[in-house]
Order: structure tokens, then sequence, then C-alpha cells
């Protein structure tokens, strides 16, 4: 019987194992165990978890230096894990000689297949993991018995799904927009052997997740969209039509069987004094329109996209004021994804690095002043405060941006 041992290579907190701690019990461990699979951090300590459950912050291969490091003094293969969900990058550390084995878990949970379209040489139909954690916390449901995956629907109704055969009348299908919902339908159908046409207005597919472009640390999604937009091309029962609005007559031209409309949701202006100003430019084109930004900029919305949105405009260098009506940020999200809420906060007021492995040393910043249980009552050209006002170049609500602009609580 092979016996494999997972070991924290550091445990990243004071009092905790240190990296040379480590190699010495390792090289105690080996005269018993064959494998040592090296994990870094400690559960249940939100800032060691970072690396123990690698999530979007993190740098994807983040524990593979520690690994490395133990390999040198020992002679049984030492595994690496953390974040590791493409097979070049597994092949990469393997070949370079940094760890013998490779580990994963949470890919595993995204695409069951993924060890077998890896041998079979095919990385593009891998479905990503997104590393959003969601399959490792408050998420589990009494259908399966099973935690979610935001990637894979299948996870949690593998068995309310329809089988993939094609024992069925071919019928055709109209597809109304190229964004994430819209791919999935049009793969979901082409691969059920369905005559599938695609509308979509713009001029390329992907739809909101183009925003993944401007974030590094959204470099999951990027490559989430991207093996979307793949399923979907390598159909040749699918045809894309980019550039086109699909008005009620061109898709009645069509004589499709059926209509899935996928064009996402509108905007959604609040009902305040000023918000329907020239000014006003929402969120989802935030990065269309960032050349127009400011140094000082406000984040009306203290949400989820409203949080991660500043830690990409303190990181850029820019003075951020935050205002949220409830009392705490993103609570909306805390009890299924912690571990992200809590790294969000954390590199909204804290430098952020997506190349550093021991992230509880990010140095403090300045540049962004946190107000909770504040609303915002109106929107003006000059300025904003409680009674006291203070000028901004640029007020960005989740769902809206604006500049310069007034705020009052």
């Amino acid at each position: 019987m092979i016996i494999s041992m997972r070991f924290s290579a550091s445990e990243h907190m004071e009092g905790g194992i240190t990296l040379e701690e480590a190699v010495r019990s390792v090289a105690i461990m080996e005269q018993a165990a064959d494998i040592i699979q090296c994990s870094v951090g400690m559960i249940h300590n939100e800032f060691t978890e970072g690396n123990t459950f690698p999530m979007q912050y993190m740098q994807r291969g983040c524990n593979v230096p520690f690994a490395e490091e133990i390999r040198r003094h020992v002679h049984i293969p030492i595994e690496t894990v953390g974040g590791i969900n493409e097979p070049e990058m597994a092949e990469q550390i393997i070949a370079e000689g940094k760890a013998d084995l490779v580990a994963m878990a949470r890919s595993i949970i995204a695409d069951p297949d993924w060890a077998n379209k890896a041998r079979d040489g095919r990385p593009e139909d891998i479905r990503p993991c997104i590393r959003c954690l969601r399959c490792l916390n408050y998420s589990r449901r009494p259908q399966t018995g099973t935690s979610v995956c935001t990637v894979n629907p299948r996870r949690i109704i593998h068995t309310l799904l329809p089988d993939t055969g094609t024992g069925h009348t071919r019928k055709k299908v109209v597809v109304v927009g190229g964004g994430p919902a819209g791919l999935q339908a049009a793969q979901e159908i082409g691969k059920l052997g369905h005559q599938v046409v695609l509308f979509e207005k713009g001029d390329k597919l992907g739809g909101r997740l183009e925003f993944s472009e401007y974030l590094s640390f959204k470099s999951d999604i990027r490559r989430y969209r991207d093996y979307l937009i793949a399923q979907v091309e390598k159909l040749s029962n699918v045809t894309v039509r980019l550039n086109t609005d699909a008005t009620p007559q061109l898709v009645s031209d069509q004589r499709p069987d059926a209509v899935i409309v996928a064009v996402g949701a509108e905007k959604f202006i609040p009902g305040i004094p000023g918000a329907e100003g020239s000014n006003v430019i929402h969120s989802g084109e935030l990065f269309e329109r960032r050349e127009d930004l400011g140094q000082k900029v406000i984040v009306v919305g203290g949400g989820q996209v409203g949080c991660e949105q500043t830690v990409w405009l303190q990181a850029s260098g820019r003075e951020v004021d935050v205002v949220e009506m409830e009392d705490q940020l993103m609570k909306e999200n805390w009890r299924d994804t912690p571990e992200e809420h809590f790294w969000t906060e954390f590199y909204m007021t804290h430098e952020y690095d997506e190349g550093r492995t021991e992230v509880e040393h990010a140095r403090t910043i300045d540049r962004v002043r946190i107000h909770l249980s504040t609303r915002c009552v109106e929107i003006t050209d000059k300025a904003y405060g409680r009674r006291i006002r203070r000028e901004a170049d640029s007020l960005y609500r989740e769902n809206m941006l604006f500049w310069p602009q007034a705020f009052a609580e």
C-alpha cells in the first residue's frame, strides 16, 4: 500500500511550522511515507487559508517554491498542490524539477474529465476552475449531498439534466446573446445535435466577461470565457453571427423551433437626484471609459462588484471613497464565499501584488476610505460629504459611475 502524507511546508503564522522546521520533519517522515504532499498554511485562519486554498487574489502555484525546497532534502517523491489548474503548468513544474507530482481537487470538481482531456492533448476542452471556493463553503445541497460548482452545473443537478445522446428530432434553435449564458446554451444544445444560430450584436463573444481583461485577479474568469468561446466555435452545427441585432423579423426569418433569449440584465439607475445626468456611466462601461477617470473616485455601493473594482482602482494609484448603506461590505455573499469576502476587503486597503506568496505581509495603503451605514442622496458636479464637502474627480456606484459629483449622507 502506498502511503501519501499531506504536510504543511509552512503555516505562515506566528508559532506555526516554518519551512526550516518542515525540512527537518519531512526528513523523519520519509522513513515511513512514500509520498509527501506539501501544502502551505492552516485551515480556519483567514491569512493562511489564502495559501491552503488559493483563490483569485493568489498566484496559481503559489505553494510550489515550498515543495521545491522540501524536495532538495528528501529522497522520496514530493507532491505540490494549490491552484494549479492547467496541464501545461503542471508539466512545467515537473519538468523543471520543482516537484515530482502535482495534485488538484477543485479542478476535478469543475471538470471530472480533466485528466483524460489533458492526456488526450485537449487542454482547450477542460472546463477551468475559477477558484471561487464556492464548492468548499456553505453551499451543500440536499438533492445530491454535494456542494455546488459555479462553472459545472452537473455537480449539483447531474441527475436532472438530460442525457447528451441525440435520440430525438433535430431542431433549429436561435440563441440571442453571446455572453456566458448564451454561449453555455449554444454549447449544450449544439452538443445534443441540434442546429444553432447565435446572434450577438457586438463584435466579439463573451459579453460582460470582457471585464476580466482588465483585472489581473480575474484571470481565471478570462480563461473560463475563452473556454466557452472555444467550445462553441468548434461545433460545426453552431453558427455565430457577430455585429447582428436580433430583430423580431430576423429571428422569424430563421424559422426556429425555439428561441433562447440571453441578452443579460438591463442597466439599473437608482432614483437619486442627478443620477440621470450626462456624466453618469454604468459600471459595465467602467473599463471602456477608464481614461475618463480622475485620481479621486467615489464608489457608491459596497457589494462585491464595487469592492472588487475598488481593489483595481486603488491598485492603479487612485484615491477611493467607498459608500455603503449596510453596516458591512459585501453583506450578500459573506456566507457563500467567506474567503473571497475576506481577501477582497483586505486588498481594498492593502497593497495588491498577485505574485506575493506570504500575503499577510502586504503593506497597508491609505488611498481607500470606507463609509458604512451611509447613503447617497444627491449627485451634483462639485463635491460630497456629511454637510462637509470633499472634492472628487469621479463617483462610482456598483451599477454606475459619476464624476465629478456630490454626495450627502
